[in-house]
């Protein structure tokens, strides 16, 4: 479809009508989605949930610009149309293209803002610093249409005596994702194996407390991550089903920015616009980017395309859930077992991860599994290390086999000295 530059150029003045997200507090859900959670001033105890079957992570990034757009809606028999505060998608982070209009339109409006507060015309630089900061600032995340990264999971939260208050997705901002990071990868075991990650595991996953400040004059005032040090806190049957229930995450935030959302973010745009005074929409070098961006977009997905989604998504679930229960039988038995009695009869492709933990213990391998590895990155990771190991080892046996016949008094420490440089590198 041609992209119509003429109709964001035209003008017509709207009632701007601010309106908060509302954050359900149960944790049942509506019309088949989740809930939002929020964290609240104090200590927030969170339990995340594993990712779904077939997806990469527990958590997935987003971004979204709050823009002013005109919605329909029904209310009973009544169509209601009104003006509403919107969150948009992010093209570049949930659409994978080059750009976004919203990030596009703030780029012209610091371009404009360094052509007018320039050092020619305000030499003074702190008049000139604070006429962009005024200039600038109706950009504002809290007010105006400036994106903050976060990181959307399913999990719940618990109160002090480990009853769930509710589930449901919870939005963590980018400095508590990093944290949780750190301590991913500073979660050594004894045998010095870091697990997968130590949040999510369905039964060995711990309590995760931030602590929120929403009064803090600093970003890393606002959240302080620990993590529950006692043990693991299984997760319940009731839990599992909540989840299973759920759409996946990859589903909802992963390559869905579609025509809906560029028309959402347009229309909000030229409202801002209009609002701002910025008269960013009479630039034609931003029209000529929107343009450009416009002929990458996909088509909003029809009714008939989620149906054939959902009914693609219902055919595969029964192959996902036998292999689940058949790896859980095996995954039961070796969990209650030492590393000597694993059963290592079972083909690397067919063990879980805290068997593929135990077979690396069992074999020396100099291998360190990192919390952002899956069961099949190890598997790769365990057949590579052995295929080394078994070439290094012919190496020097061939080596040994040259030796002359007076040397022969010290092939054990030879043997020895060049077997550890040999494992030594492969660390």
């Amino acid at each position: 479809m041609a992209f119509d530059r003429s109709k964001w150029k035209a003008t017509s003045t709207a009632t701007l009508k601010s309106q908060s997200d509302e954050v359900a507090k149960g944790g049942k859900t509506q019309n088949g989605k989740a809930n939002y959670l929020k964290f609240v001033d104090g200590k927030n105890k969170l339990r995340l949930f594993p990712a779904h079957p077939g997806t990469e992570s527990f958590s997935y990034p987003k971004k979204v610009h709050f823009l002013s757009v005109e919605v329909t809606y029904k209310k009973g028999d009544e169509e209601i149309t009104e003006t509403k505060r919107k969150p948009i998608f992010n093209a570049k982070v949930h659409g994978n293209l080059p750009n976004d209009p919203c990030d596009l339109y703030i780029d012209r409006v610091y371009e404009m803002a360094r052509d007018k507060f320039n050092e020619g015309d305000y030499p003074d630089k702190a008049k000139r610093d604070a006429g962009w900061k005024e200039y600038t600032s109706k950009l504002g995340s809290r007010t105006g249409i400036k994106a903050g990264e976060k990181f959307t999971s399913y999990a719940k939260l618990i109160n002090p005596e480990g009853e769930t208050i509710s589930r449901g997705i919870i939005d963590l901002a980018k400095t508590v994702k990093d944290s949780l990071n750190e301590i991913a990868m500073d979660a050594d075991d004894v045998e010095g194996v870091i697990t997968t990650d130590p949040f999510t595991d369905p039964e060995d996953g711990r309590i995760v407390t931030v602590k929120y400040d929403s009064k803090s004059t600093t970003p890393q005032g606002y959240y302080k991550v620990s993590i529950d040090l006692k043990g693991g806190t299984p997760l319940t049957d009731s839990d599992m089903e909540w989840l299973d229930e759920q759409k996946p995450l990859e589903e909802i935030y992963v390559g869905v920015y579609c025509q809906r959302d560029f028309d959402f973010a347009m229309e909000g745009l030229q409202k801002f616009d209009q609002e701002s005074g910025y008269g960013v929409f009479e630039s034609d070098e931003f029209l000529d980017d929107v343009e450009d961006l416009a002929k990458l977009v996909k088509p909003t997905p029809t009714k008939e395309d989620y149906e054939k989604k959902e009914k693609e998504a219902k055919e595969e679930v029964p192959a996902k859930k036998v292999e689940k229960k058949a790896t859980k039988k095996v995954e039961s038995k070796s969990l209650a077992a030492e590393d000597s009695d694993l059963p290592f009869d079972l083909e690397l492709e067919d063990m879980d991860m805290e068997q593929l933990k135990g077979y690396i213990r069992r074999k020396e391998l100099p291998i360190r599994i990192m919390a952002r590895y899956s069961e099949e990155d190890v598997v790769e990771i365990i057949k590579e290390e052995e295929e080394l190991l078994a070439a290094n080892t012919t190496a020097i046996e061939k080596s040994f086999d040259d030796e002359p016949e007076e040397k022969e008094e010290k092939p054990t420490s030879r043997r020895s000295r060049r077997g550890s440089a040999a494992l030594d590198a492969l660390k």
